[in-house]
């Protein structure tokens, strides 16, 4: 999710910068942004105020995630591309994934393989005046993002974790998601 190198453990490169780009960029309806103090310096406005928003967010969810640091993807689609499945393997910990916008006929798999039976489905759609949905995650296991007849626009928000200043092992997959 916009890492271009493998972080190490504390997720600072022998150069002192962190295992992200610096900065960002913004491309294909998509953003990704960590909270380097630095790098929120070179973000634009919206992009600050994204990442403010989307820590208040984070502080009713999980307060105890921001510790160790944590990064946020972003994108809009409004068309019928599909994401085939994959991990992030990456990742050191769960996600939270937020679905804002209406759209029809999105839906998100998680599953233990790529060709696991015990497949879970989460969003699908939502429309005007309803609860945004929040998801619960860990993308290091399988998943994939698949559309039938998609219709509107739809926002995607996901927390991450490429590393973890207080971890000092993986911990074990969360599973199965939930809603939040």
């Amino acid at each position: 999710m916009g890492s271009t190198a493998r972080p190490p453990k504390n997720g600072k490169r022998k150069d002192g910068t962190y295992a992200f780009d610096l900065p960002h960029p913004f491309f294909n309806g998509r953003m990704v942004c960590d909270e380097d103090p630095l790098l929120l310096k070179s973000h634009t406005d919206f992009k600050r105020k994204v990442w403010v928003i989307a820590g208040i967010v984070l502080d009713f969810l999980d307060p105890a995630y921001k510790e160790g640091g944590w990064a946020l993807y972003a994108s809009c689609k409004d068309d019928a591309s599909e994401i085939k499945w994959h991990q992030d393997k990456h990742d050191v910990q769960y996600q939270y994934w937020a679905k804002l916008g209406c759209f029809e006929n999105e839906f998100v798999d998680f599953g233990g393989s790529e060709h696991d039976d015990h497949t879970r489905t989460f969003f699908g759609s939502r429309r005007e005046g309803e609860p945004y949905p929040i998801v619960k995650c860990d993308t290091r296991g399988w998943h994939r993002v698949r559309k039938a007849n998609f219709k509107g626009v739809s926002y995607s928000l996901a927390w991450f974790k490429m590393y973890d200043s207080t971890q000092t092992c993986l911990p074990p997959r969360f599973w199965p998601p939930v809603y939040i």
